[in-house]
């Protein structure tokens, strides 16, 4: 005992542990004053002493510097020796504490030198073999219990391979625990257990699937939860939303557990008891981020038919319901539509829509246009006004979920209601109408999780703007102030006052234009207060545009970087083939870069929106002096978005804006100090905008601009002359055929003479625009293919082909997807583009590189001979 630090002696000799005194031995070894394997030296009597007190009290204060001193135990040996003192302590009933605690120090390690496997391994079954829980007191199971937890996280897949049957331990260790301290170490164990046994491959998925129905059933005894707090409320305080959240992630732990999990979940949701009901949801919500389409998939249907009972509450929880049950009710809505948004997240990541159709195939969307149209089922209005929000939470929830699910539910509810309040009717029952309007405006800030696509705008946010607006256009005249104010104050110019979350404004933007463009046609007073917001808007985010396409191309990955490479090269040798004034490399470096930013920058979104005001009401827009300003960067972005796809529709609305003011004598006297910069992108826009509309556009308003003061045009007529030269021929830019629904197919120039069956192909849109797989990281969708006009085409059977928006999203996505691939002769290739682009469109079966190029070739039918080499 001499050796020992005197607090190490005085920790021995009292009665009780010292805190304070291990604290100090821990300083001391920290300090290097003693090493840990001094420490054990200096232990070696008490350690091995025949008496329980001394025994326990030196295993405690060697487990206590090893958890608190990590950093002391520098070699591999060191670690194996510890672990094997711990583990055989494990059998010594009262040196227990000790032996879990330092058990559990050891197998937490992260750092090197690390827990050896063959160590936790023998800490593991030494555990289950020697530790009886229900016999310890609650510090000794919280300690077990971190235990399991630390050996769950760590070494997994060393203890499945082992045939450590931990899993049945952990059961045993949590049936019939009651503190709640203990219970959220427990549940967090099982969570953690499942998850890794999941990922420690064949013997693990075995072993997780013997007993995923115990852990369950195990885990239902605590679902729902039924605590009640301390009143008084203080650190380290359990409350019942952690241990709500225990259980709900154990419950989702592996998609091993859906069989069993998921008819509990749904018996619990059936309960009368409101708590256990949120329970029941938020524990489903959990399992469908966790556990995959595939497990989740057969539990859809009944999970639907709950869920609508809570978000589609019946007559009595309605206005002359008792304030607390109405408050009950729609925290219960609340928590249903949450869960349902999560559902369809989850299947919408495997492509799986059944979901969907199910809700948008329930009645409760006729009744919500029943309750929509004037003089329906309404009945009162405020008991109508419910149901209407009710229902459309549903939607919501559901449009929430992704993007095509947005579409989908706009595209079918949108025209509908615009049926439903038609304008005669709207005259006739302007509560009625305005209540539809109302069910209209939110929906262009439901989709929150666009991810990287932001250059077209979200479906929801496009219907809804035009809906709004054929409402708007026709309003009756005695109410229409009335609705106007509604929409512009009550919905879409508080979100353009949104800052801190710029991925809403673009949606509120696009709704907010169509919106001004139906105030414009009536020429409504109040036209100026829809545009002049959006232009102040844009304005302010012109200062930051260059610094976020440069923050964006600094931060992307080689595959990216790569792909813009290639892009850059491909704008080079276009502008320098076709272009009378082609881009320099330091002005196209500039454009790729802007061209980065565009892809997911914050700027690009507000420009587009920026495309989709203006076209609303060019002349309230032109006649404003900061808009010459403004205009000039909007184009050039735009125009430096082409190669990667920019919205072609806030293109033609700039350009359309821009004719308006090149008409009038005011729009050209205020676009006179910007006609240098202007002019030049007319020039490139006429003759290379990928879109033939676009380049009609812009050829107008380059015509147009030869109206503009001689002293301003002067320096730049010999470019404007050799634009318009350029763009006089636009033949060879036109496509001569539309192929909608269709696969394409050239011929390789000398390939395909030697071998008829090879060739190049691209699938078609809805409205027969070509997209072909070109090259590494690129996706051509100027409407040509690469190697020249289409000879062969096969279309695709309208029985047995989704409608024309699926058969979008599915390119689409397959583009997004192969934009960010290189390009392989034989696995990476253009038929390979398509036939991802048929599966994702769910077109008969599997399709791959051969199906596709036999299809072509076997069934595919002549358009003429080859053209544009």
């Amino acid at each position: 005992m001499a050796s020992l630090p005197d607090e190490a002696t005085a920790f021995l000799l009292a009665e009780e542990t010292d805190e304070r005194c291990s604290m100090a031995v821990c300083t001391a070894v920290r300090k290097g004053s003693t090493s840990i394997m001094g420490l054990v030296k200096g232990l070696a009597e008490p350690l091995t002493s025949t008496e329980d007190v001394p025994r326990s009290h030196a295993v405690l204060l060697l487990a206590e510097v090893v958890s608190q001193c990590a950093e002391a135990l520098v070699t591999p040996g060191e670690v194996h020796t510890l672990a094997a003192f711990f583990t055989a302590r494990l059998a010594d009933w009262p040196c227990v504490r000790g032996a879990l605690k330092g058990c559990g120090a050891l197998a937490a390690r992260r750092g090197a030198p690390a827990l050896a496997p063959d160590d936790a391994v023998a800490i593991a079954a030494a555990f289950l073999a020697s530790v009886h829980m229900r016999s310890l007191a609650v510090a000794e199971r919280q300690l077990s219990f971190g235990l399991l937890l630390a050996l769950a996280q760590g070494h997994a897949e060393a203890l499945a391979a082992a045939r450590i049957d931990i899993l049945d331990g952990a059961a045993a260790a949590l049936d019939g625990e009651r503190d709640p301290r203990c219970l959220l170490t427990a549940f967090a164990a099982i969570a953690a257990l499942a998850e890794a046994f999941a990922r420690a491959g064949a013997a693990g998925a075995e072993a997780l699937e013997g007993r995923a129905e115990e852990l369950v059933d195990v885990l239902a005894c605590y679902f729902p939860i039924t605590y009640a707090p301390p009143t008084t409320p203080g650190p380290g305080v359990i409350t019942r939303e952690q241990l709500v959240g225990g259980v709900a992630a154990a419950l989702a732990g592996a998609p091993a557990f859906a069989p069993y999990a998921l008819p509990l979940i749904l018996e619990k949701l059936g309960s009368s008891l409101r708590h256990a009901k949120l329970d029941a949801m938020a524990a489903a919500a959990e399992c469908a981020r966790r556990y995959g389409t595939a497990a989740l998939a057969p539990h859809l249907p009944p999970l639907w038919a709950a869920l609508r009972n809570e978000l589609l509450p019946p007559p009595a929880a309605g206005p002359a319901a008792a304030p607390d049950e109405a408050r009950r009710a729609e925290e219960l809505a609340g928590a249903a539509a949450a869960c349902l948004t999560e559902c369809v997240r989850a299947a919408a990541a495997a492509g799986d829509a059944q979901l969907v159709t199910a809700v948008l195939a329930d009645e409760l969307l006729s009744e919500l246009l029943g309750h929509l149209a004037p003089g329906g089922a309404g009945g009162e209005m405020p008991r109508s006004a419910q149901r209407v929000v009710a229902r459309a939470r549903v939607l919501a929830s559901v449009a929430a979920g992704s993007m095509e699910a947005a579409q989908r539910v706009c595209g079918r509810v949108l025209p509908a209601a615009l049926t439903a309040a038609a304008p005669a009717a709207a005259a006739a029952d302007p509560d009625a109408a305005r209540l539809a309007l109302s069910a209209l405006l939110p929906i262009p800030i439901l989709p929150r999780r666009a991810g990287r696509h932001l250059l077209k705008w979200p479906p929801p946010a496009e219907a809804a703007g035009v809906a709004a607006a054929a409402l708007l256009a026709k309003w009756d005249s005695a109410d229409v102030d009335a609705a106007v104010g509604q929409a512009l104050d009550g919905a879409l110019l508080p979100r353009l006052r949104l800052p801190h979350s710029p991925a809403r404004l673009p949606s509120a933007l696009a709704c907010l234009g169509a919106v001004a463009g139906a105030l414009a046609m009536r020429a409504h007073p109040r036209t100026q207060d829809a545009v002049l917001p959006a232009l102040a808007v844009l304005e302010a985010a012109a200062p930051t545009a260059a610094a976020d396409a440069e923050g964006h191309a600094a931060s992307l990955n080689p595959a990216e970087a790569a792909g813009l490479v290639g892009k850059r090269q491909g704008l080079v040798k276009a502008t320098s083939k076709s272009n009378p004034n082609p881009i320099p490399s330091s002005a196209s470096s500039e454009v790729v870069r802007a061209a980065a930013g565009v892809y997911e920058a914050l700027v690009s979104p507000r420009c587009l929106a920026g495309g989709a005001v203006a076209h609303a009401a060019p002349r309230v827009l032109w006649q404003q002096r900061a808009f010459a300003g403004a205009l000039q960067p909007l184009l050039l972005r735009l125009q430096a978005g082409w190669c990667l796809a920019a919205d072609g529709a806030a293109v033609d609305a700039l350009l359309a804006t821009l004719g308006e003011a090149l008409q009038d004598a005011g729009g050209r006297a205020l676009l006179e100090e910007h006609a240098g910069a202007l002019l030049g992108a007319l020039g490139r826009l006429a003759v290379g905008a990928p879109a033939a509309a676009t380049r009609a556009t812009a050829l107008e308003c380059l015509l147009a601009s030869l109206a503009l003061p001689w002293a301003a045009l002067h320096p730049h007529r010999a470019a404007v002359l050799r634009a318009l030269a350029a763009a006089a021929d636009d033949r060879k830019r036109t496509p001569p055929h539309i192929f909608p629904f269709c696969i394409v197919y050239t011929p390789i120039p000398l390939v395909s003479w030697f071998l008829p069956c090879v060739g190049h192909v691209g699938i078609c849109t809805s409205a027969g625009l070509i997209y072909d797989f070109a090259g590494p990281y690129f996706v051509n969708s100027s409407g040509h293919l690469a190697f020249g006009n289409p000879t062969r085409y096969w279309q695709a059977d309208a029985a047995s082909r989704p409608d024309a928006a699926s058969w979008d999203l599915a390119v689409d996505k397959a583009a997004r997807e192969f934009s960010q691939l290189p390009y392989n002769a034989i696995f990476n290739n253009c038929h390979d583009f398509a036939s991802k682009a048929l599966n994702n469109a769910g077109l008969c079966g599997r399709w791959h590189t051969a199906r596709v190029a036999a299809l072509v070739f076997l069934q595919g039918r002549h358009v003429g001979a080859v053209t544009g080499w």
